[in-house]
């Protein structure tokens, strides 16, 4: 198979918050775009995923401040500039082109301000769409983290929580559909329920991730499975 590797760079805040400080003067920017370059190339990756997210898809802010705005057209400047590089590079050595790819939220509030989708577009080869963390540690009920449809109970806050309406939400902003990638969750996320109700919605406290093995485990001993028919999702 023509498997592709490409290397993440990101994390969670604190790294986030070093990759600000990279985008926020052309030479510290410059100098990340020549060193991952030769990174790259050292250790023979196919290129490079920007995932620079909150820690969870809710992470504050959902709106749009002068900062957010600002890094917004740090990051889009980044990606051109990784772009024209991988290009120039590519013609020089008769090497393949790096691919450059975008890690995006799958949020519709966190789309409209923390990226502009249209300039990434124009220079990442494809953009991942992170359609899980809809729910966590920031939530009091037991919810679905990465619901593919709309709940049918959803209030009004909550109606953009799931992979469908982020992927419409991305292509009725002119993006191409071949231009996304889905990115689908290998784990799940456990809550404590804190009453004596037990459906999805219930009061509950965040316990954590659970990866993938732990829930064939837990699916082999005997935990039931349910299919939730509106959400298109099974839950244990």
């Amino acid at each position: 198979p023509d498997l592709k590797v490409l290397l993440a760079v990101g994390g969670q805040d604190y790294a986030i918050k070093r990759a600000n400080e990279m985008m926020s003067k052309d030479e510290y920017r410059q100098k990340f775009v020549i060193s991952t370059t030769k990174l790259l190339r050292t250790h023979e990756f196919d290129g490079i995923d920007l995932n620079f997210e909150p820690s969870e898809a809710l992470g504050p802010p959902s709106t749009s401040t002068p900062q957010l705005i600002e890094d917004r057209k740090k990051l889009s400047k980044l990606c051109k500039d990784l772009q024209e590089e991988y290009a120039e590079e590519a013609g020089r050595t008769g090497r393949s082109r790096l691919l450059l790819t975008v890690t995006i939220s799958g949020i519709k509030k966190q789309l409209e301000s923390r990226f502009d989708l249209q300039e990434l577009a124009k220079c990442a080869d494809w953009l991942n769409i992170q359609t899980y963390d809809y729910r966590g540690s920031r939530d009091k009920i037991a919810e679905h983290h990465s619901s593919l449809m709309q709940a049918i109970n959803a209030e009004s806050n909550e109606k953009d929580l799931n992979q469908d309406s982020a992927i419409k939400y991305i292509v009725n902003t002119g993006i191409e559909p071949w231009k996304l990638l889905v990115g689908l969750p290998a784990f799940g996320k456990k809550f404590r329920l804190t009453s004596d109700l037990h459906d999805l919605g219930s009061p509950a406290t965040f316990v954590g991730s659970v990866p993938y093995t732990e829930l064939c485990r837990n699916m082999m001993s005997g935990w039931q499975r349910v299919f939730l028919d509106d959400r298109k999702v099974p839950i244990m």
